[in-house]
Parts: C-alpha cells; sequence; structure tokens
C-alpha cells in the first residue's frame, strides 16, 4: 500500500545505534574506573606491607618529624 519513508527508518536506526553507544560507553566507563580503583587499592596494600619493617618506621618517622618542625 503505502511505501516506508527512509527518513522514519533512518531515524530508528539512528537512535538505536545512540542507545547501544550509550550503553558501550557506559560499560567502558564503568569498566575503567574499577580497574583504575583496583590499582589505586593493590598500591595502598603493597605500601602498608613494605613499611612493616623497623627501619622503613624510622625513616617515616623521621620524615614525619621533619614535616611537623617545618610547619611549625
Amino acid at each position: 500500500m503505502w511505501a516506508p519513508r527512509r527518513g522514519c527508518i533512518l531515524r530508528w536506526l539512528g537512535l538505536r545505534s545512540c542507545k547501544i553507544n550509550t550503553l558501550l560507553l557506559a560499560v567502558f566507563w564503568f569498566g575503567t574506573w574499577v580497574f583504575f580503583s583496583g590499582l589505586v587499592f593493590v598500591h595502598r596494600t603493597m605500601y602498608s606491607d613494605l613499611c612493616t619493617d623497623d627501619k622503613s618506621k624510622r625513616i617515616l618517622h623521621r620524615v614525619n618529624f621533619k614535616e611537623t618542625v617545618i610547619g611549625h
């Protein structure tokens, strides 16, 4: 009967691809955020493990002491 109008089909496909692109962008952003948050968490854990021996504690104590003396 009536021939389908190309404008409606193209708009429908464009809207659909826009939704897919938005979804992919959101998934990519979330994955990147989780990845970098994991790196920060692992880095903090490694740093606290390295500072458990006596030599590291003495070094950190001296650094903190110098900061308090210079800060006041």
